[in-house]
């Protein structure tokens, strides 16, 4: 790990940039070397506020906020390579926060072209972490990105979505706390979603999750990973209060979950090593349950058509399980 040294360089720039209409602030501070900040308020917005703080070396920071309402936009960086984007363009109540600490850690927001409360907040704390997050059109979306740890990843999109909530932890889950983590990698993407909710909780090493949810309403998915090395996939195409509910503990267990249709609900528990576990569901109001203790483990559920329940329950070694529901 490299050194941190401090240098007394560039101390309080204020004001950088254009800024139009009333009440915009800018404040902008840098400590250290090669530091690079701008904010940018313009074309006729109202109250807006844009805060840089930067600590270390070779930090980059920038701000734009554009043609809107009650934007406001928090960077903080402390650390060295450090690099921030935020840029709220054409959109209503904006509010962008990001904290990173380490090195070489970079985060990025994009709240596109409105529709009044996009909300985004990312922290991040360790080593080389790194977090995109877009949210294009919309009303009062939600997005949370939390890391703690080494060489996290997380990606995050809600496109022209109504009321959509995502959030993503890593190396912290509600029931552990923060823990140290490191590889963990989430990919969120919400398009054309109404009051749909996404969480994924990570602890432990180089596992992977990814939600997509597409075109659909009052749709709830939850994936929490505690180990090393788990796979969870769910997918929520063209589905309406459909819910799954995804939890794996130990080593190399495998999750795949689809839902098309209305009312469908899967929860999956995997706790163990090289378990594998794919549900679908089509058509309606369909359950769906798998639990799996052991190790290779293998479950298949299948339903269409309307009303099925399915429940796996496996223990042991080698157990192979299939119900398809027609």
């Amino acid at each position: 790990m490299k050194k941190l040294t401090l240098s007394l360089a560039i101390i309080a720039i204020t004001g950088t940039g254009a800024a139009f209409a009333d009440d915009n602030q800018g404040y902008q501070t840098q400590i250290g070397t090669g530091n690079t900040a701008m904010i940018e308020q313009i074309t006729g917005a109202n109250n807006n506020y844009a805060s840089q703080f930067q600590f270390g070396d070779t930090n980059d920071a920038s701000v734009l906020q554009e043609d809107a309402e009650f934007n406001s936009a928090t960077q903080q960086q402390a650390g060295e390579s450090n690099i921030a984007y935020s840029e709220q363009s054409d959109a209503d109540y904006n509010t962008s926060l990001q904290n990173q600490g380490g090195i070489s850690n970079s985060a990025e927001v994009y709240q596109g072209y409105g529709e009044y409360s996009s909300d985004s907040s990312q922290q991040q704390l360790g080593i080389g972490n790194t977090s995109y997050v877009e949210q294009f059109g919309g009303t009062d979306n939600y997005s949370l990105t939390a890391q703690f740890g080494e060489y996290n990843d997380v990606q995050q999109f809600q496109y022209s979505s109504t009321n959509s909530e995502a959030q993503v932890f890593q190396g912290y889950t509600s029931g552990s706390g923060p823990v140290p983590s490191s590889n963990n990698t989430a990919y969120t993407i919400q398009e054309g979603q109404d009051s749909s909710v996404l969480l994924v909780e990570q602890v432990g090493e180089a596992n992977d999750a990814y939600i997509d949810q597409w075109s659909g309403t009052n749709n709830d998915a939850a994936i929490t990973q505690d180990g090393t090395g788990n796979i969870a996939e769910t997918f929520q195409y063209f589905s309406d209060s459909s819910v799954a509910d995804v939890d794996q503990y130990g080593e190399a267990n495998e999750s795949y979950t689809y839902q098309e249709g209305s009312d469908h609900l899967i929860t999956v528990y995997q706790d163990g090593f090289g378990n594998i576990s794919d549900v679908t569901q089509y058509g309606s109001m369909h359950e769906a349950s798998v639990t799996q203790f052991g190790t290779t483990n293998n479950a298949f559920v299948a339903q269409s058509a309307s009303g099925n329940l399915a429940v796996v329950n496996q223990a042991g070694t080698n157990n192979m399980g299939t119900i398809v529901q027609n």
